[in-house]
This record gives structure tokens, C-alpha cells and sequence, in this order.
């Protein structure tokens, strides 16, 4: 496996894991159990994932998702575990540019 496949492998799993814990926290909304975000923050982030995962799987990344990170620094507590999960997604998402221009 090419070191690029392992960073899109390592960008999946992050992308997918920040997905499921996006989704619980969604749903914590619609409870009226909020932690962290705004209802149109959490469907941006939902959305942004969700294209990643769509480029990931295709092998055609464009770089141009993002922008979680600095949302998330600006106004979320600096504790957030979903705060982790979205940043981690989103950093590894863009390592993969990397990994193209070491080619």
C-alpha cells in the first residue's frame, strides 16, 4: 500500500468516526441537550464531512472542504471531543495534499 492510500485509509477512518460522534451530537440537539455548536454550525460540519468522505471515496481530492478548524477555535471550548474529532478529520483530510506533492 502506497503512502498516499495510507493517508486516504487514515483520512477515512477520521472522517467517519467525526461523522458518527457529529451525528449523536446532532441528535443531542434535537433532545435539547446541546454541548457544543449551533444547530447550522453542526449541519455545515455535517455537510463539509460528508463531501470529504464522498472525495475520499472516489480518490478525488480537491482540497477544497474545510474550514471546521477555525470555527471550532474560535468559538467551541478548547475540551470539546467532538471539537477533536472534527479537527482530526479535518487535518487529515489535508495531509493528503502532501502525500500528492511528495510524488
Amino acid at each position: 500500500m502506497s503512502k498516499q492510500d495510507k493517508a486516504i485509509d487514515r483520512a477515512m477512518n477520521f472522517v467517519q468516526k467525526a461523522l458518527t460522534e457529529l451525528e449523536n451530537e446532532i441528535q443531542r440537539h434535537h433532545a435539547g441537550e446541546e454541548k457544543y455548536g449551533t444547530s447550522t454550525q453542526l449541519g455545515m460540519f455535517k455537510k463539509t464531512l460528508e463531501n470529504m468522505r464522498d472525495e475520499l471515496q472516489s480518490n478525488n481530492v480537491s482540497f477544497a472542504c474545510g474550514g471546521m478548524g477555525r470555527i471550532i477555535a474560535d468559538s467551541w471550548p478548547f475540551d470539546s471531543e467532538l471539537g477533536k474529532f472534527l479537527l482530526q478529520a479535518e487535518q487529515s483530510y489535508f495531509a493528503i495534499r502532501e502525500t500528492k506533492l511528495a510524488k
